[in-house]
This record gives C-alpha cells, structure tokens and sequence, in this order.
C-alpha cells in the first residue's frame, strides 16, 4: 500500500510593509466598536461642524448622511496639517482610514488623529476591478501556513491517491486560483499536473475549493482581487 504525504510550500510575493492590516469590509463597522481598524471605502458628502470652540470636519463613508456606515471625524487641528481641502478633494473619492472606531448616537465613527491616518490610495479607480499579482499584502488562508498544512492534512483524500496509475516519487502540481476582496475563492485550476500524478491535479484543486474564505490582499491600503498561484508537492512512496 502506498504512503502518501503532502508538503505545501505557499510562495507570496515580497510583503513590503512589516505590519499587517487589521482591515475589514465596511459593512462590518458597527461590529468593530472599540476595535483599532483601516478601512476603505467611498465618501459620499462631507459637511463641516461649528459649534462654540467645537470644530469638526465629518466624511460619510458608504452611504449619505444620515445612512453612512462610518463617520470620519477630522479635528480641527488635524485638518489644518492637511494640504487640501476634505470638503474640495475628498467628496465622492475612494479614501483609506486607520484609527479607534467608536460608537455616537448609535452610529460607528472613526477619530483622525494624525494626518497619516487618512489616506488617497495612488491606483486608479479603474485598479478596483483588476486581477494583481504583486501587492503589499498577499491573499492567505486564515491563520497563515500552519493553519493551511493543518486544513491539508485533514481533508487530504487519500484513497484517491492510493492508485497503482501513480508513480512512487516527488509530484509537483501548481494551483491557480483567484481571491477576491471578500475572501471568496473562484477559477481554482491545476497547472503543470505531472504524468507521474495524474489524480494530483484533480486533489489539489478539490482542496482550495472546499476550503474556507482566504484573507484578502491589500494594495495602497484596500482590499484588491489578488491571483495566487501556489505550488503543492505531493510525496508517494
């Protein structure tokens, strides 16, 4: 009876930023209350307070005011550091914000504390239906590596692999699939399936399609749809 075990090597491109993103989709933000975030999204109007010594700048992301899914709160003191004008340059762009999320009347919120914590991505909004393959943050299975060998290891069908067709020996499959800004896995194939393995193809693909949501990638601090290809040696013997 043949032995069959699996090495993953998952290779991601160079992860620029030593800091990984604790982002999320913008729908969730109610959900987030106390959490420290970087979200992106739309701001759809932006309207400026005055009252007393009280002097606001307030950006509605995802929704017009009053339905916003998450204020963005500019003090003052900030919005005098910044080199443009939120109410000029910021109404109906795509912005990225990183900061404490708090609730006020019912409503998340996020306080600008410095102006590094609001951010212009550089891609163009044509760049949010692309398909990247070099980016800060690459997409990964939730939990990282170990996480991904453990899910393997579990769910590996062995029978299937148990063939007289297979050749004892290394076999290399590479996995293309696409993940989007949701996490959600599609165009799962196998590439370079060797003759040695037929059914290797085949297992690898099965295994990225039943498995779990992956962590989107980030690029210029939102979410992009990222193509991860990802090669799996299967060992018989």
């Amino acid at each position: 009876m043949k032995k069959v075990s699996l090495i993953i090597i998952l290779l991601f491109p160079l992860i620029i930023s030593a800091q990984r993103l604790n982002s999320f989709p913008l729908s969730q933000a109610a959900q987030r209350i106390g959490d420290t975030i970087s979200t992106c999204g739309k701001i759809y109007s932006v309207r400026y307070i005055e009252r007393g010594n009280t002097r606001l700048t307030l950006l509605s992301m995802g929704n017009t005011f009053p339905n916003q899914l998450l204020t963005v709160v500019i003090p003052v003191d900030v919005r005098k550091k910044l080199n443009y004008k939120p109410e000029d340059s910021l109404n109906n762009q795509q912005i990225c914000v990183t900061g404490k999320i708090e609730e006020f009347q019912g409503k998340p919120q996020v306080l600008i504390l410095k102006t590094e914590d609001i951010r212009i991505p550089t891609a163009g909004k044509d760049d949010y239906g692309k398909v990247f393959t070099k980016v800060e943050h690459p997409a990964s299975f939730p939990g990282g590596d170990q996480a991904f060998n453990e899910y393997v290891k579990v769910n590996l069908s062995k029978t299937s692999l148990k063939q007289d067709v297979i050749k004892d020996g290394v076999h290399l499959v590479r996995v293309s699939f696409i993940v989007d800004i949701y996490g959600n896995v599609s165009n799962v194939e196998a590439l370079d399936v060797p003759k040695t393995c037929p059914v290797c193809g085949p297992e690898a693909v099965k295994l990225i399609k039943r498995g779990p949501k992956w962590e989107p990638a980030i690029l210029n601090y939102h979410k992009v749809v990222y193509q991860v290809v990802q090669p799996v040696i299967f060992e018989v013997h």
